[in-house]
Formats: C-alpha cells, sequence, structure tokens
C-alpha cells in the first residue's frame, strides 16, 4: 500500500485549510467512544503472495504492531479480513497480552476480525465500509497494517480535519498516507461510492476528504509503508536506530 502521490487540484492541499478544532470541539469529539481498525485485507503481491499481516518487524508481526501501537487511541479495536483459514483467529486466542486502551484501562487482547459485507474483493473501501457499518455512531480510525510507524498523536491531530469532510487523513502536501479518521454515519456515502465502481482511496479523499498537515519532524515516517522485502529491512534498521538512541 504504497503512500498515493496527490494531485494538488483534486486532493484540495493547496486550499485553505479547515481550522483546528476548538478545545470543546475536541472535547466532545473525545467524549463519543472511538473504534480502531487495522487494514490487513491486501494480497502482498510483492512479497510473493505471503500475508504481510503476518511478516514480523523486530520480532512482532505487523498485525500486533498495527493494533499495539492504534490501541491508546481508541477505544476497541479490530482487523479488517476476509482470512478464511482461521489463521488470524487462531493467532489472536493465542495472543497473551493485553491491551491499553484510551481510557487507561487494561484488557485481554480480545481484537474481532471484521469481513467484507460487499462481496468482490473491492480493496481497502470496502473493509473501511464493513467497520464503519459495525460501528455507525462512532468516529472510527482506519490504519493500514503496513504502516509501522503510527504516532501516538495521530487521531487528535487528525481531528482537526474533521470539520468539513466525511474523513479526515495526513498529508505532506505530495502524498498521503492511509491512516483515516471518519466521523460517526459515513457508511452510508462509502457504500454508494462504491455501488457506482468506486475504488480509489485517492478518488474517496478528493470528493470527501480534508488533509491535515503532517509536516513536523518525525512526520515523515507515517509515509513509510512496508510493500516490499527491501521495505522491511529499511524499517528494520531505522527501529534498531530507535533502540540504541
Amino acid at each position: 500500500m504504497r503512500p498515493t502521490r496527490l494531485p494538488a487540484r483534486s486532493c484540495g492541499v493547496k486550499t485553505v485549510l479547515p481550522a483546528p478544532l476548538t478545545m470543546w470541539q475536541y472535547e466532545m469529539m473525545m467524549a463519543v467512544s472511538i473504534r480502531g481498525l487495522v487494514l490487513a485485507g491486501g494480497r502482498s503481491r510483492r512479497f510473493g503472495g505471503v500475508d504481510k499481516a503476518f511478516i514480523e518487524l523486530r520480532g512482532k508481526p505487523l498485525w500486533q504492531r498495527a493494533v499495539s501501537q492504534l490501541a491508546p487511541q481508541v477505544d476497541a479495536i479490530a482487523i479488517s479480513s476476509n482470512d478464511r483459514t482461521g489463521r488470524f483467529a487462531s493467532c489472536l486466542q493465542d495472543f497473551s497480552g493485553s491491551i491499553r486502551y484510551r481510557t487507561g484501562g487494561a484488557g485481554p487482547a480480545t481484537v474481532a476480525v471484521v469481513p467484507d459485507l460487499i462481496a468482490g474483493s473491492l480493496g481497502p473501501l470496502a473493509g473501511i465500509h464493513a467497520g464503519l457499518s459495525a460501528w455507525p455512531e462512532c468516529y472510527v480510525a482506519t490504519v493500514a497494517v503496513d504502516l509501522p510507524f503510527i504516532p501516538p498523536n495521530l487521531i487528535e491531530r487528525l481531528s482537526a480535519g474533521l470539520d468539513r469532510g466525511r474523513c479526515a487523513y495526513p498529508s505532506d502536501g505530495v502524498r498521503h498516507a492511509l491512516a483515516l479518521l471518519w466521523a460517526p454515519g459515513s457508511a452510508a456515502g462509502l457504500a454508494a461510492f462504491l455501488e457506482r465502481g468506486g475504488r480509489s482511496v485517492r478518488d474517496w479523499l478528493a470528493e470527501h476528504g480534508d488533509p491535515v498537515w503532517f509536516t513536523a519532524p518525525g512526520d515523515a515516517d507515517l509515509f513509510f509503508n512496508i510493500n516490499t522485502p527491501a521495505d522491511l529491512m529499511v524499517a528494520e534498521r531505522r527501529l534498531q536506530g530507535r533502540e540504541r538512541c
């Protein structure tokens, strides 16, 4: 899931961005339940067909790393996957760690697996639609499983982009990352987009998304994703460097 280069005209990056939420608006958003969805339904062609979600980075599978990074920012979390082998269910059952959610409480790592509701393997938007449908009254943060560097304040920062659009996304002015924050009630609009043939995340964002600037030092890591074995090696080196520090 390589970060997509967005034409400035179509994505609106050069237009006036929505003003940050006032404190009371942000507190109101945080008072509503927030759910997290890790998108793990890709086919991993550039990894030779190996399920990318189970590839290990520093001894931890990518799905587990994504869950661990997103969980402290949400109230519950699930994995979007159409896996019919039962592999996810088995791994989740054996996962003996615990998840600390944004409320500060710790609980057993009982992570649900959410399959697509719309048949046809329509891509990440179909997985997102299933998550939005499962939690129609919640804010939903959706992140790709191959993003190894999810910042701890992702949702807080993306909340500034929910003033106008149905979802907010990080942008550096050229690229976007598949790490989106969706407002409650977004499922119907996304379903209509899919039904009329829409498949591209970029096209959806051009019509319904608002960019949020991620250009501070260290933000570039969010736009790095693991598509190939070479990308995995780069991520390994970056994490090794952080551990030394």
